[in-house]
């Protein structure tokens, strides 16, 4: 019996328009009808993802910045881990080095160094207000994320590079081809939902997992019902042994519909 539904927000629940389809609002209001608990796990900060937690009335934890905060309901943090200050720091150099876009995240504070174009489409995509900073003055960075956005072949570069240099002293993950996010090496969203799945006693093979990036392996890995959206790249795909339509075709709920019988 399933018991407990964790899904991806881009790429996965939300559609093109970076919204919440009425079918899968429906769809979701039918699992909390059926006792099924439903969970949103996101690279996005607590405010980022806010406006589809409230729209879709939900009342449960929320995975933030890949599973390196849990919040409650309210919005309060019941669990947290930050990027060594030492390797955050090395990671800003190298990004100034190389004439890099990143910046960071702390408190569900959205800091950065040059507020350009790429950090004026980030913002206005994620409806964060912006903290601009000389990292260099900030006496302790305490990030529960680092993300570096740059063109998809530089970001190879970057990946490359964080991951021969750092190994075992991050966790990294792509949450699309320009997006890269670096963070406390025992963060993943896997881990976030083990946490969750021990609060509440659920077993893995109670569990559906919904995501389309290499982020949310870890949490497709994590439960028996991990399932992989037809957008997602063919790497993602092949790792998973179940297949939703696109996001674009309201994928999530076309699955829970057809697999629940809901």
């Amino acid at each position: 019996m399933i018991k407990a539904v964790f899904s991806d927000l881009d790429g996965t629940l939300l559609n093109e328009n970076g919204t919440v389809s009425e079918e899968t609002k429906e769809m979701i209001e039918k699992l909390k009808k059926a006792g099924i608990k439903f969970f949103i796990a996101t690279g996005r900060s607590f405010l980022a993802m806010k406006r589809f937690y409230d729209h879709l009335e939900l009342d449960t934890e929320i995975v933030n910045y890949n599973g390196a905060v849990i919040h409650n309901s309210d919005g309060g943090k019941i669990f947290e881990l930050t990027l060594d200050d030492s390797v955050a720091r090395e990671l800003i150099d190298y990004g100034r080095k190389n004439n890099l876009y990143y910046h960071g995240f702390s408190n569900e504070k959205w800091y950065l160094e040059d507020y350009n174009d790429t950090a004026k489409a980030y913002g206005a995509k994620s409806q964060l207000q912006e903290n601009i900073i000389n990292f260099d003055n900030m006496p302790k960075l305490d990030f529960n994320k680092m993300m570096f956005i740059n063109d998809a072949e530089t970001t190879k570069i970057v990946d490359s590079y964080v991951i021969e240099k750092y190994k075992n002293k991050i966790y990294k993950g792509l949450s699309s081809p320009t997006f890269l996010e670096i963070m406390n090496p025992d963060v993943s969203k896997g881990n976030a939902v083990k946490f969750l799945l021990e609060k509440y006693g659920f077993q893995p093979d109670e569990v559906i997992a919904f995501g389309d990036a290499e982020n949310d392996l870890e949490m497709l890995f994590s439960v028996k019902y991990g399932v992989a959206m037809e957008n997602a790249n063919d790497e993602v795909k092949s790792k998973v042994n179940y297949i939703a339509p696109k996001n674009t075709e309201n994928g999530v709920a076309l699955f829970l519909e057809d697999f629940l019988k809901l």
